[in-house]
């Protein structure tokens, strides 16, 4: 008989003095299920059987114990703490496959290494940017060195102090623009997709082209990106970026300065050094009249 047209009854090991749970799996584990299949076992460890009882269903968020459909709403409507972030993800300033690459990020959709071992691929998982974690899209996107010093650097031209969450989810979901201005404020709401556009994509050339990790291609995908969700929003507008020194973000030769510390950066020391510190208003939004 399938396991899933079995009886309570027939799981129960009755050797053995009161008796024990007995349950019997059909196929071997994937390293992802044990754990969930020792949350299962701890959870019917403490039950015993009542050989005097049949099998009946029972629902716990009622006192007669019958399921009703309000119940189930309520439960469901108390257990939403954390609303989506519609506004965030959903963005008109932002393309359409951006937006959509967001979602998919937010719902754990994206095709990681993780995600393809779920789907059955025998592959060796490693993270293509940093190469010392398994590749997760929360990691890729969020806990990867690499990435953080794309965060770092959005987050010293906005002259802001930040700390991200572990997640995507929850990132996306507590991703607000206080104290900046309407404008800015706008801008800001686009720049996590941003990041997790320029490191996607910066992700692909290294899987699928065999390209090298390289802080210069990564910087100006995320500078591109911004400056298209700056003209999205503010229309026929220049965008100037200036650090605390003469040199400029759009400088190549502080690009090529910055790639090259980067790439010599040892795998087991913490993020370089990429950029001096950049003040609130070295963020400048102008006309091109102003210019």
């Amino acid at each position: 008989m399938p396991y899933k047209e079995a009886w309570i009854e027939e799981l129960w090991d009755h050797s053995g003095g009161e008796g024990v749970w007995g349950p019997s799996f059909s196929r071997p584990f994937n390293d992802w299920e044990v754990e969930e299949v020792e949350r299962l076992l701890l959870t019917i460890r403490g039950r015993r059987l009542n050989p005097l009882m049949e099998d009946r269903m029972l629902w716990k968020e009622t006192k007669d114990e019958i399921f009703l459909v309000k119940s189930l709403y309520s439960t469901l409507v108390s257990s939403r703490v954390v609303q989506f972030p519609i506004n965030i993800i959903w963005n008109p300033c932002v393309p359409t496959k951006v937006c959509l690459f967001a979602w998919e990020a937010y719902w754990g959709k994206m095709l990681t290494l993780d995600q393809l071992k779920k789907r059955g691929r025998f592959l060796a998982n490693r993270c293509f940017l940093c190469c010392e974690e398994e590749e997760s899209i929360d990691h890729i996107l969020i806990q990867c060195s690499r990435a953080r010093v794309l965060w770092e650097l959005l987050f010293a031209l906005f002259g802001v102090t930040w700390v991200l969450f572990y997640s995507v989810r929850d990132t996306l979901s507590g991703w607000c623009g206080f104290n900046l201005g309407k404008k800015r404020r706008k801008v800001w709401k686009a720049t996590p997709l941003c990041i997790f556009w320029a490191v996607w994509k910066e992700r692909n050339m290294i899987a699928f082209d065999n390209e090298e990790l390289s802080m210069h291609r990564s910087c100006f995908s995320l500078d591109m990106a911004t400056k298209y969700i700056i003209s999205a929003v503010l229309g026929s507008f220049a965008v100037a970026y200036a650090c605390t020194t003469p040199k400029t973000v759009a400088n190549k030769e502080w690009w090529e300065e910055t790639d090259k510390k980067f790439q010599a950066w040892p795998r087991t020391a913490g993020p370089p050094v990429v950029m001096n510190p950049i003040s609130r208003q070295n963020f400048i939004v102008k006309s091109q009249s102003e210019s």
